[in-house]
């Protein structure tokens, strides 16, 4: 490119930094999209793509005039991204009739920082809801499964949600009951998990008991389950017992870096170690609740909402 800053910005430039694959067209790999504002904010590829394909973007034509409209459009389009990312840069200034178009050393920097926080959210810009429960009220001992699928409809569309800092949300209880000592452990067991949060490239939690044991997200998932997460119980009676998640990817093509478009996840609540069952005949009673949540964009981007379905009840 011929960029250089204060002089008049050339098409090339311009070009450069929109990219040269119209925003409602996906890029041919990760490197072709690497600091491209219409692959972060449009089709893109891969952990790039917002899916915002009615963003009004494109390329200038090498010997035209750079027109207000376009270069709007530009930092219209970084604005969206600037506060979705929560990057709180200082973009270029819009412009007006009249006024000159000059280049600014701080755009490459900008759509860089842009393009590396892009799978980064700002808390004001995402929402938590409720996207499926399963309860059991009877007694039970042995293992229970909660076994649901989130259904995305495409790749492009399970990409939309994670890139934007989406995520799928588990987390489990009990409560009421008879007051055994069993009852207690399982309690304890799902107060110590918190939630347990299923991401674009990893998965987190926020208990301070269990462990993480493959650090994977959406696109690290594959064709057979993975447990993601355990906890076990613990004391002489309870150490066996334990709360898993397992995750797998279904409907895989692999288009534009997509990584399958449904995700079947297996939640288990395992009563069967617990040595407490054998010694004195022990259930689990009250209420057992696995819940599952749904975190997704919902400010300046327009997300798509998944379709969760029970497969098995507890």
């Amino acid at each position: 490119m011929t960029y250089a800053v204060g002089g008049i910005i050339q098409a090339a430039d311009y070009n450069g930094f929109v990219g040269n694959t119209a925003v409602n067209v996906a890029y041919v790999s990760d490197a072709a999209a690497q600091d491209k504002v219409a692959a972060l904010i449009g089709v893109g590829y891969g952990t790039r793509g917002y899916g915002q394909t009615s963003t009004l973007l494109g390329d200038v034509v090498v010997g035209n005039l750079i027109t207000i409209n376009a270069w709007n459009n530009l930092r219209n389009a970084m604005a969206t991204l600037n506060t979705h990312t929560g990057s709180a840069l200082t973009l270029q200034p819009a412009v007006a009739v009249g006024d000159l178009i000059v280049q600014q050393g701080t755009i490459p920097t900008n759509i860089s920082t842009l393009d590396t926080n892009r799978n980064l959210a700002s808390l004001t810009q995402m929402t938590l809801s409720s996207a499926l429960t399963s309860t059991r009220t009877t007694p039970w001992n042995g293992t229970l499964t909660h076994v649901f699928t989130v259904d995305f409809g495409s790749e492009n569309a399970a990409r939309y949600f994670f890139n934007s800092g989406g995520q799928i949300r588990f987390s489990g209880s009990r409560v009421g009951g008879s007051t055994t000592s069993i009852n207690t452990a399982w309690t304890n067991l799902l107060n110590l998990v918190g939630t347990v949060k299923l991401g674009a490239s990893t998965t987190t939690y926020t208990g301070s008991g269990g462990s993480i044991t493959n650090n994977v997200g959406y696109f690290g998932l594959t064709g057979t389950y993975q447990e993601t997460f355990i906890h076990y119980g613990t004391g002489p009676y309870y150490s066996g017992i334990y709360y898993s998640i397992q995750v797998r990817r279904e409907n895989y093509v692999g288009a534009n870096g997509g990584n399958g478009s449904l995700i079947r996840a297996t939640v288990t609540f395992n009563d069967a170690g617990g040595s407490y069952y054998y010694y004195y005949a022990g259930h689990v009673t009250g209420t057992l609740t696995s819940q599952i949540d749904q975190y997704k964009a919902g400010g300046v981007l327009t997300i798509a909402n998944p379709t969760y379905t029970t497969v098995t009840n507890l």
